[in-house]
């Protein structure tokens, strides 16, 4: 897109909330992204609650901003406040193409993403600012595992992972594609799975193996591996 149609500032930082942005729901909060000079480097910005971005896409001002969608901490939602008639919507794409196509009656549809220049350096790092710890991808297998919270113990038999420490990632459970949420207790470990924000399992016992031997999926895999607790980046 011509640098001439578009121009993008923040109006408002907004605010980073610790359980949101570092909760179970953590990974609809935060944007992944390549680099666009190093395809191989993923980073991760802030979708931050009550957030304005203005935007001038062809000569049109809208202004955006991000709420927690329905009061819950699900995922966010994002309001084109330049529109009246406008509806909450669940991705900033929607909230943009949706006025923009009406003023302009076109079918041309542009990625809300790319609007608001999330990957430029200027505006990444005022998104980033005063974040304390970034969200992080690691692989394992065929599985994408969002390491949201690092705790810390001395616990060896852990590779040292403590109280506090969330990786999540999506898998089918019964059929459906759920969210499963890993987290590591004070004195415990937790395996909760959520399917569109609502709980449908929990299950606590006194290590990844007893934890995992309570689940009917991913049971030919270990379980340290599965937490994230064996990736070096984690370690």
């Amino acid at each position: 897109m011509s640098t001439q149609k578009l121009k993008t500032e923040i109006l408002a930082l907004g605010n980073i909330i610790e359980n949101i942005h570092y909760g179970p729901f953590a990974s609809n909060w935060w944007w992944f992204f390549r680099k666009k000079q190093k395809k191989t480097d993923i980073l991760c910005i802030p979708f931050r609650i009550n957030c304005r971005f203005w935007v001038k896409l062809n000569n049109h001002e809208f202004i955006v901003l991000i709420i927690k969608h329905n009061n819950n901490n699900f995922q966010p939602g994002f309001i084109n406040e330049s529109d009246p008639d406008t509806d909450v919507h669940f991705n900033i794409t929607s909230a943009i193409n949706f006025t923009y196509q009406k003023l302009f009656h076109t079918e041309t549809r542009y990625s809300g993403l790319g609007i608001l220049e999330l990957d430029t350096l200027e505006i990444a790092s005022q998104l980033l600012a005063d974040v304390t710890f970034i969200p992080f991808q690691v692989k394992y297998e065929n599985i994408t595992l969002h390491i949201i919270k690092i705790g810390s113990s001395n616990n060896k038999e852990i590779n040292y992972g403590g109280n506090g420490y969330i990786a999540t990632f999506i898998h089918k459970v019964w059929g459906d594609q759920c969210l499963v949420v890993q987290q590591i207790h004070e004195n415990s470990f937790s395996i909760t799975v959520y399917r569109n924000g609502i709980q449908r399992e929990q299950v606590f016992d006194q290590s990844p193996e007893a934890v995992w031997k309570q689940m009917t999926i991913r049971q030919d895999n270990k379980p340290l591996e599965l937490f994230g607790l064996c990736d070096p980046i984690v370690k």
